[in-house]
């Protein structure tokens, strides 16, 4: 398996799915390292994360109050915690692909470069959630 992206600081929003590498147009983008034990723990200050953010952290166990440092494995967690840290966009570079009720890969919409963010349209890749009970999503 290729590991194309990793989880790092985002320019959006704090914690995004950054490329490590150029990934061209079309690439299931999350698939999951062959050896989990090579996997680095990134540090990051709590700084650079708003409240909510660092309680989120701190209820999946990344943070820990008295050393004020977050810890990411730079994969991300498995399949579904890499996909939780995708950002939204207007203009997304990867989608959603659904396998099942419970289970979608991120898939990328356009060659993607080294450094770029992968993001994706909340509001098309959820639209229940994002519209459910709302008046404009009636327009």
């Amino acid at each position: 398996m290729n590991l194309w992206c990793k989880v790092g600081v985002s320019k959006i929003h704090g914690v995004g799915i950054i490329a490590l590498k150029h990934i061209p147009m079309g690439t299931v983008l999350t698939s999951a390292p062959e050896k989990y034990q090579s996997i680095e723990m990134l540090e990051y200050n709590t700084d650079s994360f708003c409240k909510k953010q660092v309680q989120y952290l701190s209820s999946i166990h990344c943070f820990s109050p008295k050393d004020r440092i977050v810890k990411i494995p730079e994969t991300g967690f498995n399949l579904y915690w890499l996909q939780s840290f995708v950002n939204h966009s207007s203009k997304p570079n990867a989608i959603m692909c659904y396998i099942n009720s419970t289970y979608s890969d991120i898939v990328n919409i356009v060659d993607v470069q080294p450094g770029e963010e992968i993001t994706i349209n909340f509001i098309k890749s959820y639209p229940a959630f994002y519209t459910k009970g709302k008046k404009w999503a009636k327009k």
